[in-house]
């Protein structure tokens, strides 16, 4: 049932042979304006163009698109329990780099990098499927999955997680709507309102084909934790 929902869900280009973007190229993008996010945080003076167009507009394209691709690798992955536990591992890594980054402490309360709001994502997710795959009676399973839900958004504002419960709120429904790609981009839009200049991303995100491109998945993992680790101390070598 699962692969029949699937092919049914073809993007809106995936019948173009050799056209459109691939998941790797969604990725390279992703990070690009991550890496423009990030350095303008530290190095751009708050207020001025540069910071208002690398961060409110450049910057708030790789999110979604990390969300997006979240929902499509957990559909794609051949062992969903790796899947998960390399997210969890990556959270673990990421977040000393994410605190000197972000508060200048090796360990702060304040917030959690972005992995954790990604692998929360990716247990409510977990939990949705085999809530519709249990033999429960749809009023009990929509029980469950709004209990899933509230579970997860709430774990996400109580630890702070970067973008907090918005970003599992748009995970959800990126999610749900898996197998209708128009709605999931209208869907995902909207879920992205509270960020305007976010909703760029689902231009790129219509252009996907369903192949996933190059197969460097830990690059883009790797590239997280240590982009950040590499801002924090140039910054640090900077004011030195």
């Amino acid at each position: 049932m699962e692969e029949n929902k699937q092919s049914r869900g073809k993007s809106l280009i995936e019948t173009a042979q050799g056209m459109g973007l691939s998941g790797s190229t969604l990725k390279v993008i992703a990070v690009l304006s991550m890496i423009v996010d990030h350095w303008c945080y530290l190095f751009a003076e708050q207020g001025t163009d540069i910071y208002e167009i690398g961060r409110m507009w450049i910057g708030r394209v790789a999110f979604p698109i990390f969300c997006f691709l979240l929902v499509e690798g957990f559909q794609k992955t051949g062992c969903r329990k790796r899947y998960g536990l390399r997210l969890l591992l990556f959270a673990f890594l990421s977040e000393i780099p994410f605190d000197l980054f972000r508060y200048g402490k090796v360990f702060s309360m304040e917030g959690c990098n972005v992995f954790v709001t990604l692998f929360l994502g990716f247990l409510l997710m977990a939990v949705t499927r085999c809530v519709a795959e249990s033999e429960a009676g749809e009023a009990r399973k929509a029980v469950y999955r709004l209990l899933a839900l509230l579970l997860a958004v709430g774990a996400a504002y109580l630890i702070h997680s970067d973008y907090s419960f918005y970003g599992v709120i748009s995970i959800y429904i990126l999610y749900m709507f898996r197998y209708q790609r128009r709605q999931q981009l209208m869907m995902g839009a909207l879920s992205f309102l509270y960020e305007p200049t976010a909703l760029a991303a689902f231009v790129l995100i219509a252009f996907y084909h369903g192949r996933r491109g190059l197969k460097v998945k830990y690059f883009f993992y790797l590239f997280y934790p240590i982009h950040l680790l590499v801002l924090y101390l140039t910054s640090q070598l900077l004011q030195g």
